[in-house]
């Protein structure tokens, strides 16, 4: 098993403002903008079981996403631009 342990999101002390989402932000993400999670799913080219887990808070189903597949999402959702990404909120 190979552990990456500099991965920019093992750890808290170096979370950085592109840090991994947590299910509830995916889910309000998602009802925002009023897709179901088919649709959701398909915007990042993901299955809908890959979308089910990442939205689930049970942790025996939830898997993270990892944050360019969310924030592909925002983009391509328009809430986020593209300005946002080149500058990360500080």
């Amino acid at each position: 098993m190979l552990i990456v342990s500099n991965h920019p999101n093992r750890g808290k002390a170096n979370r950085s403002a592109w840090s991994t989402p947590t299910p509830a932000e995916i889910r309000a993400s998602r009802e925002i903008v009023g897709l179901t999670q088919t649709d959701a799913a398909a915007k990042v080219y993901a299955t809908l079981r890959a979308w089910q887990n990442w939205e689930s808070e049970d942790p025996a189903e939830s898997r993270r996403m990892h944050p360019a597949i969310f924030e592909l999402f925002l983009l391509k959702t328009g809430q986020l631009t593209f300005d946002q990404v080149v500058k990360p909120p500080e």
